[in-house]
């Protein structure tokens, strides 16, 4: 049979079933221009996408300007949130020749940051105030520079609760009524952050999250993210404190729990925090970053016989006991990272504990912390990353080949000291199971050791290779003796001219999928007055692709490096 016979009624994309492209665009749930673009193809389409995109409407970086316009929430307010607004001097009558939104997005959000509801609302009065004063805008995230300075303008003003001037007054009643929308609109809501980022930055109030159904009942996720240190005290935050408070009695399906930024003045705040853990039967994922204060209470109630995950994140472990850990059972991902004063003798808790470790994170850590640690981890390690004292890379190099031959993915960096690349090499190489690998190993004076050494890295299984401060001569060694399966390439930078180093691994291998770089320089990179964009020149990477002539493809890093947020 030929072939034409065989595929004579190729089925096409149009004759998918529903549920295939559920799975599709799935995949797409990160690239937010294509599933733009997927909009604009039919209404089929569109009805699938837009859950897509207002899973999380709110950027993580608050500080972007591309954010979204909430007018397309207004006119889902009722009629007592209507009348409010207006009392707080909010006129809707210039929204009234605006068409009525053909999808209530509010239904589709999944992940709710509230500190960027109250941006998202600043901007929107910032771009009301430019269009009475004659200066329109089409589009929120082609602001100009002069009307994002306007915005940072106005974000003085109506953000500050100390000064309740009118401004504040609007945006606080804008951003109260916008959260009730999505209380009893956001039936699949499991993700909540609370990011009051200015100093005695309060929250909407706590019956707004209480009273308002389905609310948080479905959480599974929660954030506590302040902007610096700030003190958690009744006094500025009671909205806060009150919501900590009633939390327990409203949902009881968390199962990610990550403080941030926060130093907790006493005994009696700790006990709220601890309220909620305990309260918390499925918590299995736990992080604390800069917290500091009475966090000995915290470490305490952890649910020891459930955790999975723990991040313990530049913290002061000064007095603070971790005995409680022992009793883990089911701990599996560590993530100690500048823990200052953590001592061999405090972690021994977690050295007894009866727990196979197959992720770690250790970074600016005392050595006999880390190698203990490590020899702990054993055979059952899979991933880890280290950050080591370029002094101790070797010691730790050799613990890690000693005791941890199962490793699929090392992470490796170390400081700006001296590095005796061949010993690094030469341990790398006893880890045969290595199929992701990356190298940030500081400056190295001997820029002709280090590409020698390097081309005598030999991993059979490695699909993932980054590197950092490793140039493209040492990579070219390397690639020229590889016998890897090797699909993904990341470094610093690359020229022009360097594509047919990687045209030619990839025709003779057939294995190169991915190039991604965090810098990209044209052909003129040594004019001084030309020298290059970053990643997200599109054109320079539009050119390197016409290069590869398709045998690869050419992405910003970011693009393509794996989704693991400690590796």
């Amino acid at each position: 049979m030929s072939t034409t016979e065989k595929f004579k009624d190729p089925i096409t994309i149009s004759k998918l079933p529903s549920e295939c492209f559920d799975e599709i665009f799935k995949y797409l749930k990160f690239d937010r221009r294509s599933l733009y673009s997927c909009l604009f193809v039919n209404r089929f389409w569109c009805r699938k996408v837009i859950p897509i995109i207002w899973r999380r409407p709110m950027p993580y970086n608050p500080t972007r300007m591309n954010i979204i316009n909430i007018e397309v929430f207004i006119p889902f307010f009722n009629e007592e949130e209507k009348s409010y607004l207006i009392n707080e001097g909010i006129d809707f009558s210039i929204l009234s020749d605006r068409p009525f939104p053909l999808f209530n997005y509010a239904q589709y959000i999944h992940i709710l940051d509230v500190g960027a509801i109250e941006t998202a609302t600043v901007t929107w009065f910032s771009k009301l105030k430019l269009q009475q004063s004659g200066e329109t805008s089409n589009s929120l995230s082609s602001e100009t520079e002069s009307s994002e300075v306007k915005c940072k303008e106005l974000d003085s003003e109506v953000t500050t609760l100390q000064t309740e001037t009118p401004a504040s007054q609007a945006t606080n009643a804008m951003v109260d009524s916008l959260c009730k929308i999505f209380m009893r609109s956001a039936s699949n809501l499991k993700y909540l952050i609370l990011s009051p980022y200015k100093v005695n930055k309060d929250i909407p109030k706590s019956n707004i999250f209480a009273d308002n159904e389905p609310g948080l009942v479905n959480l599974r996720k929660l954030k506590l993210r302040f902007y610096t240190n700030s003190l958690c005290q009744h006094e500025q935050r009671g909205n806060l404190y009150d919501l900590l408070k009633l939390l327990p009695n409203i949902c009881n399906g968390l199962v990610h729990l990550d403080i941030n930024r926060i130093k907790i003045p006493n005994y009696s705040t700790a006990e709220i925090l601890a309220g909620l853990i305990t309260s918390q039967p499925e918590l299995t994922y736990c992080r604390f970053y800069k917290v500091y204060g009475e966090i000995c209470l915290l470490i305490t109630v952890l649910p020891v016989h459930k955790l999975t995950h723990l991040v313990l994140d530049d913290m002061i472990f000064s007095g603070i006991s971790l005995t409680s850990l022992y009793q883990c059972t089911r701990l599996e991902s560590l993530v100690l990272r500048k823990c200052r004063s953590l001592t061999l003798e405090s972690i021994q808790p977690i050295l007894n504990a009866s727990i196979r470790l197959k992720f770690l994170h250790l970074s600016e850590l005392p050595k006999e912390v880390v190698k203990a640690i490590i020899i702990k981890a054993g055979d059952a390690l899979e991933q880890a990353s280290v950050k080591f004292i370029s002094d101790d890379i070797n010691e730790g190099l050799e613990t890690l080949v000693n005791n941890c031959q199962n490793i699929t993915h090392l992470s490796l960096s170390a400081d700006y000291g001296r590095v005796d690349i061949t010993s690094v090499i030469t341990f790398i190489n006893h880890l045969k199971n290595l199929s992701h690998l990356k190298l940030n190993l500081g400056m190295i004076d001997d820029k002709a050791e280090l590409d020698n050494e390097f081309s005598k890295l030999g991993l059979e299984k490695l699909q993932y290779l980054e590197l950092i401060n490793i140039g493209v001569k040492g990579l070219q060694g390397y690639l020229s003796k590889c016998c890897s399966p090797l699909s993904t390439i990341i470094m610093d930078a690359i020229e022009e001219k360097n594509i047919k180093i990687f045209s030619d691994f990839s025709k003779e291998k057939d294995s190169l999928r991915w190039v991604g770089i965090d810098y990209i320089f044209g052909a003129d990179i040594y004019d001084k007055y030309v020298e290059t964009c970053k990643m997200n020149d599109l054109e320079v990477c539009r050119k390197m692709n016409e290069m590869a002539e398709g045998n690869f493809k050419v992405f910003p890093a970011k693009q393509v490096r794996i989704r693991e947020k400690y590796f």
